[in-house]
């Protein structure tokens, strides 16, 4: 079901019961602007994921990382996953 632009702030004003001259159409687009811009953050994309391969070292706790895979968490509203994978020693 397809809906317009219009339709969709005229049914916003019908759920909460104001008027144009309290919700804007300007309001409601910057509010609608918003919305779209979280939910982007929160969505983990294909497209924004890295892998890389590190190895481990017996008796290291730590975890040597890749440049690429250390800089992606500078990357703003980006969720960072890290998924290792069980592989046999």
């Amino acid at each position: 079901m397809a809906i317009t632009h219009a339709n969709f702030l005229t049914q916003v004003r019908n759920y909460t019961e104001v008027d144009s001259n309290v919700l804007s159409d300007t309001i409601l687009d910057q509010f609608i602007r918003n919305v779209e811009l979280e939910i982007a953050g929160q969505v983990d994309y294909d497209d924004l994921r890295k892998y890389a391969n590190s190895n481990f070292t017996a008796g290291n706790r730590a975890v040597s990382m890749p440049y690429v895979a250390k800089s992606c968490h500078w990357l703003p509203k980006v969720a960072i996953c890290c998924h290792l994978l069980p592989k046999d020693v």
